[in-house]
């Protein structure tokens, strides 16, 4: 109701020739044009990041949650697994090499397990990282377990997680050619 009086209004003073009403239609029209150029990067850019992560994510993915962290983009998610095996299988490789992501090499891509006296209940982690890049974009992959630990028992009873339900923390970074070479070095990784 009240629209239809402005737009009225405005009409009146476009047909008598007010140049108050061209320049309210301006700059309504300019800041329509704005918010919608706004919405439609912020889609753009979320639209991209989940695409782009989107290879990374199981079939069976639950809990599936998409993040920005810090500049990059991040998904989590749970799948069920017996340990040691990863969803990303030989045949799941070789698309996302399809897709242009090579595998880079790395001297801890394999298990590991910490224990984790801080956190409440104390907990033993496995986990394992991987490392994926495409051009300027680096992908961690990190994919883990967690068991409640028993203090008073065997320290050998967690060599391997009691549960099957493994997180996967997928996050991508992009950077330009000397940050990408610097953040594979720290990560102790060797890529193409």
């Amino acid at each position: 109701m009240i629209w239809d009086r402005v737009v009225k209004r405005l009409s009146a003073r476009l047909q008598q020739g007010d140049a108050m009403g061209k320049t309210i239609i301006v700059a309504l029209v300019m800041t329509a044009s704005f918010v919608l150029l706004w919405f439609y990067l912020l889609f753009q850019r979320a639209n991209t990041s989940h695409v782009q992560l989107h290879f990374f994510l199981a079939k069976d993915a639950q809990f599936i949650e998409y993040a920005e962290v810090g500049g990059s983009d991040q998904v989590s998610f749970s799948i069920m697994r017996a340990f040691p095996d990863l969803d990303l299988t030989t045949d799941r490789l070789a698309i996302l090499k399809a897709q242009g992501w090579d595998l880079c090499a790395s001297g801890n891509d394999q298990w590991a397990s910490f224990e984790d006296y801080a956190s409440h209940p104390p907990t033993m982690w496995h986990q394992r990282l991987l490392h994926f890049q495409r051009a300027n974009d680096i992908v961690v992959y990190t994919a883990m377990y967690w068991s409640e630990l028993d203090v008073t028992g065997d320290r050998n009873q967690f060599a391997k997680p009691n549960t099957a339900t493994q997180k996967i923390v997928v996050m991508r970074m992009s950077a330009s050619d000397v940050a990408t070479k610097t953040l594979l070095r720290s990560f102790g990784v060797r890529c193409k």
